[in-house]
């Protein structure tokens, strides 16, 4: 595991409807994001439509994978999904 830059696998995003249609649900898997405060089982409100800042953390796509770095990570063939704006914590 690299720190600087963390893997989220498995599960799809389901878009959020109630007058947000650049934000999406995208539930987290794994102990991967721990160090930032993301636990498994969350889940991520990510906002395609934000322009990213250096420190903001976003979803990309990296190859086939989806990543989760910040925004100075970002390899110039890296595609930016969207800016991770929430982390909605599951205590059940």
């Amino acid at each position: 595991m690299q720190n600087d830059l963390q893997t989220m696998a498995g599960g799809g995003p389901a878009k959020v409807h109630a007058g947000f249609p650049d934000q999406t649900l995208v539930p987290v898997y794994g102990h991967t994001l721990t160090p930032l405060g993301i636990n498994d089982g969350d889940t991520l409100v990510v906002d395609s439509a934000l322009q990213a800042g250096s420190n903001d953390l976003l979803i990309a796509w990296r190859g086939g994978d989806t990543i989760i770095c910040r925004q100075y990570q970002l390899e110039s063939a890296d595609r930016p999904w969207g800016v991770i704006i929430a982390s909605i914590h599951n205590y059940r």
